[in-house]
């Protein structure tokens, strides 16, 4: 039950920094069904360490090299701005290197 609600509560919290870091990106096609997957290093009180795009995919076309180099520079941007990032609720949930997607579907 403990472990359930802890997983719970590791998913709340990065559910709500990927909201976050949606919040911070300007202008993108946002009916075009884009996706980046980030991996991000933190301090335990948010402050972003490191920032990298695992990739980024569009659910509608295919990405040239170049579009897909720019929505990972956006989406890492957007990071950058909202840092710090909320920090964990529990320091049971904490993790120092978190992998979380951001979106517009």
């Amino acid at each position: 039950m403990v472990d359930e609600q802890l997983n719970t509560l590791q998913t709340g919290w990065l559910n709500y920094i990927a909201l976050l870091v949606e919040s911070n990106i300007g202008f993108i096609d946002r009916n075009g069904n884009w996706n980046c997957s980030l991996y991000v290093e933190l301090e335990r009180d948010g402050t972003v360490i490191s920032v990298e795009s695992l990739g980024c995919s569009n659910e509608s076309q295919t990405l040239s090299r170049d579009q897909e180099q720019s929505l990972s520079n956006t989406a890492i941007e957007a990071v950058l701005k909202a840092s710090p990032l909320p920090p964990a609720p529990n320091d049971s949930v904490f993790e120092r290197l978190i992998i979380f997607d951001v979106s517009a579907k």
